[in-house]
């Protein structure tokens, strides 16, 4: 059973979304500031621009920590930046298998296949929308190939 990460869109995804949040803070905090001119302003700014760099350098790292493996007997998902999970689903207990695009994921034509058993969700974001519609058909009894 090999381990795959994500596809890398999902991490530009993440960090498109991070920067036109930063723009939104920056030209709300600009207003502010040109409205308002209390002197606190500028220093929740330089917080929120703070948080948004130590998150971009967040990213890459949960994007890498982020793992998946089909097999024949289970599915496999580690992930963790600071502490590690590792959820293993056999296929015997799969009850649902579902494919989700939210809107920033179709931009950048990725989907989020979601396996569900009596007892928990498995989430495998970032995926192609091809390796997406393997995985549910192979999860599902559609198809009969071996691993991914």
């Amino acid at each position: 059973m090999e381990f795959k990460h994500a596809d890398i869109k999902l991490l530009y995804m993440w960090w498109t979304l991070l920067f036109l949040c930063m723009l939104l803070v920056c030209a709300a905090v600009s207003i502010a500031l040109e409205l308002f001119k209390p002197p606190w302003i500028a220093a929740v700014a330089a917080c929120l621009v703070l948080f948004c760099f130590i998150f971009s350098i967040y990213l890459p790292k949960r994007y890498k920590s982020f793992r998946y493996a089909v097999g024949n007997k289970e599915v496999v998902v580690r992930r963790g930046v600071f502490v590690r999970n590792t959820s293993y689903l056999p296929r015997g207990n799969i009850q649902l298998v579902t494919r989700t695009s939210t809107f920033h994921e179709r931009i950048f034509r990725l989907s989020t296949v979601i396996v569900y058993t009596a007892g928990k969700a498995g989430y495998l974001p970032g995926l192609s929308e091809e390796n997406a519609e393997k995985i549910v058909n192979l999860l599902s009894g559609f198809d009969k190939t071996e691993d991914l």
